[in-house]
């Protein structure tokens, strides 16, 4: 890390050379159409790998605390994450409710945005685990609309 006092310096430097700056927005889309997970967002303190699709990171074959309990939460899921890709251009947001046509809830959104590369938009959710496989259609309630959003696989970008 550079010493405080020498970051204006770079920063004008880095702009002279033509790097353009971005902000989260630009980390959200990349990393969404990536299909990666954000700390806060996807996952937390509160969140078992089952339930987030980790379970590959939780392959040590010893005895550790609270191997039992995850392997219990692995075999009865109360949520999972799920990538979703919405119809249109309009966004799904963190927090928003997904639901059935009926009403009926089901789950949550984490992360949501229009992806340009992807020419779409798209996010991952929480959502019950009858309601979790890829080609199941739901709604987001936006506050304003119900969006339609199909669960697929990821990568969301094939290529």
């Amino acid at each position: 890390y550079p010493p405080i006092e020498a970051m204006c310096r770079i920063w004008k430097d880095l702009l002279d050379a033509g790097v353009r700056p971005c902000g989260l927005g630009a980390r959200d889309t990349l990393r969404l159409e990536a299909g990666l997970p954000l700390n806060g967002h996807e996952f937390d303190p509160a969140t078992s790998p089952a339930e987030a699709g980790m379970m590959r990171y939780c392959t040590k074959t010893e005895p550790y605390f609270g191997k039992e309990s995850l392997l219990h939460r692995a075999a009865n899921p109360a949520r999972l994450l799920v990538p979703f890709l919405l119809e249109g251009r309009q966004t799904a947001r963190h927090g928003q409710i997904v639901l059935l046509e009926s009403g009926e809830i089901i789950g949550r959104v984490t992360s949501g945005s229009f992806c340009p590369t992807a020419g779409r938009a798209l996010g991952f959710a929480y959502v019950t685990p009858p309601h979790a496989a890829p080609g199941t259609r739901w709604f987001i309630d936006n506050g304003r609309a119900r969006l339609p959003a199909t669960v697929t696989a990821l990568p969301f970008l094939k290529s």
